[in-house]
C-alpha cells in the first residue's frame, strides 16, 4: 500500500499489466484519521491495488432557499 496524491477524476492504471482499473472498495484508514483506503481492481488481469488517499474536507450543509 502506498500514499499518493490522487487526482479524484483519474483512476490509476494496473501496475502489473497497465490495464484500466475501477474503484472497488473505499474504507477508512485504520492508521490515519484523515485518510481512506481505496482499492482498485484491474479490468484486464484482476489484480488489486490499495492506495491511501487524503479525504476531502467536509463542506457545511447548505440551507434550503425559502
Amino acid at each position: 500500500m502506498r500514499t499518493t496524491p490522487l487526482d479524484p477524476f483519474l483512476l490509476p492504471v494496473c501496475p502489473e499489466c497497465g490495464g484500466p482499473t475501477s474503484l472497488s472498495i473505499v474504507e477508512p484508514s485504520p492508521a490515519r484519521e484523515r485518510e481512506d483506503l481505496r482499492t482498485y481492481r484491474c479490468a484486464w488481469c484482476g489484480k488489486s491495488q490499495t492506495l491511501s488517499v487524503k479525504r476531502r474536507p467536509q463542506r457545511p450543509a447548505r440551507r434550503a432557499a425559502r
